[in-house]
């Protein structure tokens, strides 16, 4: 049994209308009260290099339309999870193109608001890779 949305199953036709560019290491979140999938972040490669995308991207479930929302800083290699007590994707981590950071974001799907998160409201529990990418990631309130 897979996820279905508007009355088909994922992955079997591509939703409507303009949607996210091809990316990879983004983020790919559910937003259960919203009904809709967030992604956001990654990495562009084609002929010319590899460009950082500036971009969130919220897929109504039920309509199956894309909303593009903006990002505050373009990066790829990030955590991310879905805060069902706030209402909020909530990102750590990430590099770009100043080198790596270990900040924490969170966006707020409804208003489109980006805020970075001061260090006690949320503890991240990480479980990284050998190439030192996050793999795991859980926050308490």
């Amino acid at each position: 049994m897979g996820l279905r949305s508007g009355g088909r199953q994922l992955g079997e036709d591509p939703p409507d209308g303009e949607g996210p560019t091809p990316r990879f290491t983004r983020n790919a979140v559910y937003d259960a009260t919203g009904h809709r999938m967030l992604i956001w972040s990654g990495r562009m490669v084609d002929g010319s290099g590899s460009t950082l995308l500036n971009d969130v991207w919220a897929l109504d479930l039920a309509t199956d339309q894309w909303t593009s929302m903006e990002l505050p800083v373009a990066r790829y290699g990030t955590a991310a999870i879905f805060d069902p007590l706030a209402g909020s994707l909530v990102t750590f981590a990430g590099v770009t193109t100043q080198g790596r950071f270990d900040d924490t974001w969170h966006f707020d799907p409804t208003d489109g608001a980006w805020r970075d998160v001061a260090s006690g409201v949320y503890l991240a529990v990480l479980k990284t890779s050998s190439a030192r990418r996050v793999t795991r990631l859980a926050l308490l309130r």
